[in-house]
């Protein structure tokens, strides 16, 4: 393998990891060759993703400087905690679906939000593509629903963190979208970097 080879595989690889972040799966297929590795191994439902993180600049002069002609948004920092959200149908004649929970650090949050592991499937639409499974990119942020606002990470923190039982919810949460990385067997990860 040459080295101009050698560097596309890497970066191959290293995109494959960032949407796929599994060894088991990513290995046994690079075995079969690293040219047909993106078309093998795409992000999954269930398999949660690195998060995209930000990265600090010196100046606001920095940051338009990079973002000359192009265009972009910008969106309010809420003071939750990250949340992936992984919607998994079942595949048998039942229907029915899986919802994961992730944290910024892949671990499985599931049982610590039943309230929004009870309220994603009742959020679809019977005939949307949501249906065939997504993966969003959320922000969880406490929630007084008397007062309707938003409450800070604080609050947030007091919740039960393990095993926790619907009953048991006293801190109430809204979730806060702000990317959908995968829906009905398409990737919607854009890992260019600016």
């Amino acid at each position: 393998m040459n080295v101009e080879d050698l560097t596309k595989a890497e970066e191959i690889v290293k995109a494959v990891f960032s949407e796929l972040p599994s060894y088991d799966v990513i290995v046994p297929a690079l075995l079969d060759g690293w040219e047909t590795l993106r078309e093998r191994c795409k992000l999954t439902p269930g398999v949660p993703l690195k998060p995209m993180l930000a990265k600090p600049t010196k100046s606001i002069s920095e940051v338009l400087d990079r973002f000359e002609g192009r265009q972009f948004s910008c969106e309010y920092k809420y003071d939750g905690e990250r949340a992936q959200i992984h919607y998994i149908p079942d595949k048998s004649a039942k229907g029915g679906a899986t919802v994961k929970i992730y944290s910024r650090n892949s671990e499985d949050m599931s049982k610590r939000y039943p309230d929004i592991v009870e309220q994603i499937p009742k959020a679809i639409e019977p005939d949307s593509r949501a249906r065939g499974g997504f993966v969003l990119d959320c922000e969880c942020v406490a929630w007084d629903a008397k007062e309707e606002r938003l409450l800070p990470f604080q609050v947030l923190s007091t919740r039960k963190r393990k095993d926790v039982q619907l009953a048991e919810v006293t801190v109430k949460v809204i979730l806060f979208s702000f990317d959908i990385l995968y829906l009905d067997g398409e990737v919607h990860v854009f890992l260019d970097n600016i």
